[in-house]
């Protein structure tokens, strides 16, 4: 029992001194890997501005006008309904019958 203890504080320590070691590595200013020679500080993508495949504006601007043409079809439709011009035939009035159960029979 004594030795489990033991063996529970001895990795409890290695982890807490693995994770001061990655909080060093990646919060110096720049930080580089020894061993590797990797820039592990990120400044290069805090610093990176690129451009947006698509601009926000063009693309809102686009968005409205495509909104604006629905709404421009849903009033034409709606008027065209208020007006009554529409007429509904129906072909197969036979197959709309409300199926009768055996059980009311």
């Amino acid at each position: 029992m004594r030795s489990l203890r033991y063996l529970n504080t001895v990795l409890t320590i290695i982890a807490l001194l693995l994770t001061l070691q990655l909080w060093t590595i990646w919060t110096a200013p720049s930080a580089t890997m020894p061993a590797t020679g990797f820039d592990l500080s990120f400044t290069a993508a805090r610093e990176a501005h690129a451009q947006p495949a698509v601009q926000p504006a063009e693309q809102r601007l686009r968005m409205i006008r495509l909104l604006e043409s629905i709404d421009r079809g849903i009033t034409a439709q709606n008027n065209l309904l208020k007006s009554g011009e529409v007429r509904v035939r129906i072909d197969n009035i036979d197959a709309l019958e409300p199926r009768r159960n055996n059980d009311d029979e």
